[in-house]
């Protein structure tokens, strides 16, 4: 391409006959994309060689593609990519080689290299770290978490961690070389990921057996399969559930992160010992300490913070947000204002991440007006909040109904549209907003944010045009009641199939007939559907002062 683009045309001579690229030339610019990092170009060039009828990928192109996988996550790939050069001893291929190679002679190309006649120690390494970086389990769709098509049927393999635990017994068969510290720290980083702690840890003991020595970052990784196995259980954690069968769950819930706590603070000790040659940074340190914030331990959390500034390490970003996770947790608003506390001593600024956790952890305490303060803050600071933050927030003022600051909330995530610059509002945003309204006597805007829902794509559930009109009525507001009622036919909705409302209609019209012939009006049509309190300032929609966010 370079030798035929415009500027470049006359350095090669127009007599001279340009040979057509063989297995040589696409290796060459795998390795070059490669060293690049274009690891995505890498695996399409390895898939275009694949489809031609002419040339085979050799044993250095393979691993270029196992390099791409591993880098990118793509288990089933990689898998297939390994399964392409265990066949590269095969005489089927030799003989494809062979006639590729005879190819390139003819075309004038005498450059040979080096074969690798099948997979060795370092390509078995990265297919397990593949494993281990593509999650617990490729979706089925085929399509990995990355979002990069898949071309591997994977509908015989299991979960990647397993398939990284396979991949490490088959090493040595295949290789005749013994699985090393980093081939068993890539397969336990795959137990990590699947909060397979259990296994994790056999690994580890295996790894003893057999004498390979563990370094700073399998301890690591095992400790993180600790944190993910709390985090797993938590996820799965129904406290409103009082079924036998879930409070079993739940005992069993807390058996295993008791356990996976115990564990790795049994590991972080092993490796503070003097003389043990393996000493813990911070990333190990942040490890333990999300072990303690997923099973809700904050006081062991902030001991892990003092511990480790005791050994003079510095706190990251991550070991404080990992804390503000840990009160986050527990609603534990001391221990929040302490880790902001911490971050100001130290110079550091919070980011979307540590403000976000702040904020739930506040609204789980009660307190709207911090959480509304927070969000000022981070817009202050010029952070950009995305939608669960803003939700989280919009949550906590409805809970404590206030409207106003709630309608504040709702009109900044509304500055994100057309361009994003913030979190847009979502089906969560509108159902709250609508609920809010309704419940607390404001029908008009409950109605508002109906339309607005529907503007913006999404189709209000059933319930929330219900309470909007139930809320209508309890105003003896009977036309407007009536009028969304109407409006619901549009969303497919027909009103005498629910029975509230049908109720509402033949009550409703029961009042406009007797206001009709007593002479009356009926006092809804004297209200605008946007009321705006004396002190607030409406500017395009806007419920809110101006100072709130100056």
């Amino acid at each position: 391409s370079w030798c035929s683009s415009n500027n470049n045309k006359h350095i090669v001579p127009p007599s001279v006959n340009i040979p057509p690229p063989d297995h040589i030339t696409y290796g060459t610019v795998m390795a070059a994309c490669e060293r690049a990092k274009q690891w995505s170009i890498v695996l399409k060039i390895a898939e275009r060689v694949n489809k031609h009828h002419y040339y085979q990928l050799d044993g250095i192109s393979i691993s270029s593609a196992l390099k791409a996988c591993q880098q990118l996550g793509l288990a089933d790939d990689a898998l297939k990519y390994l399964d392409q050069m265990k066949e590269l001893n095969s005489e089927a291929y030799r003989n494809s080689s062979s006639d590729s190679i005879s190819s390139s002679s003819n075309s004038g190309h005498n450059h040979r290299r080096k074969p690798l006649q099948g997979p060795d120690s370092v390509a078995y390494r990265l297919a397990i770290s593949a494993c281990a970086r593509s999650g617990y389990m490729e979706n089925k769709n085929g399509k990995t978490d990355e979002g990069i098509n898949s071309s591997s049927n994977s509908n015989s393999r299991g979960p990647r961690w397993i398939d990284g635990i396979r991949l490490l017994r088959e090493m040595e068969q295949v290789t005749g070389s013994a699985p090393d510290v980093i081939a068993y720290t890539a397969a336990i980083g795959g137990c990590a990921t699947a909060g397979e702690y259990k296994r994790a840890i056999q690994l580890l003991k295996e790894m003893k057996r057999k004498g390979v020595e563990p370094n700073v970052v399998t301890f690591t990784a095992v400790i993180s399969a600790c944190a993910s196995a709390c985090a797993k259980r938590l996820d799965d954690f129904d406290e409103d559930n009082l079924m036998e069968e879930n409070l079993k769950q739940n005992e069993l819930h807390e058996a295993t992160v008791s356990a996976a706590m115990k564990a790795s603070l049994a590991l972080l000790s092993h490796m503070t010992k003097v003389g043990n040659g393996i000493e813990p940074n911070i990333v190990t340190y942040n490890a333990a300490i999300r072990v303690c914030a997923e099973a809700m331990n904050t006081s062991k959390a902030f001991a892990l913070l003092e511990e480790l500034k005791a050994r003079n390490l510095e706190p990251t970003i991550v070991t404080y947000g990992t804390l503000m996770t840990a009160c986050e947790r527990v609603g534990d608003v001391e221990g929040a204002t302490t880790v902001f506390r911490f971050m100001r001593d130290a110079d550091m600024q919070p980011n979307e991440i540590i403000y976000g956790a702040a904020i739930s952890c506040f609204r789980k305490a009660s307190d709207a007006g911090r959480t509304f303060r927070l969000l000022n803050k981070m817009l202050t600071e010029k952070l950009t909040p995305n939608t669960a933050t803003f939700n989280t927030v919009l949550m906590s003022q409805t809970e404590t109904k206030n409207i106003k600051n709630a309608m504040a909330v709702y009109d900044l995530m509304k500055l994100s549209s057309p361009a994003p610059q913030y979190g847009r509002p979502n089906n969560q945003t509108y159902n709250m907003l609508i609920r809010c309204m309704a419940m607390n006597s404001e029908p008009a805007k409950a109605e508002y944010f109906l339309n607005e829902m529907r503007q913006n794509g999404m189709k209000p559930d059933v319930d929330l045009f219900t309470m909007t009109v139930t809320a209508y009525e309890k105003n003896v507001q009977p036309r407007k009641a009536l009028s969304l009622m109407e409006s619901m036919r549009e969303e497919g909705y027909d009103f005498y199939d629910i029975k509230v409302l049908d109720a509402a209609f033949k009550q409703g019209v029961k009042i406009i007939n007797n206001v009709v012939g007593n002479g009356q009006n009926d006092q809804a049509t004297t209200k605008d559907n946007r009321e705006t309190s004396p002190d607030s300032e409406t500017l395009g929609g806007t419920w809110y002062n101006k100072s709130d966010f100056a």
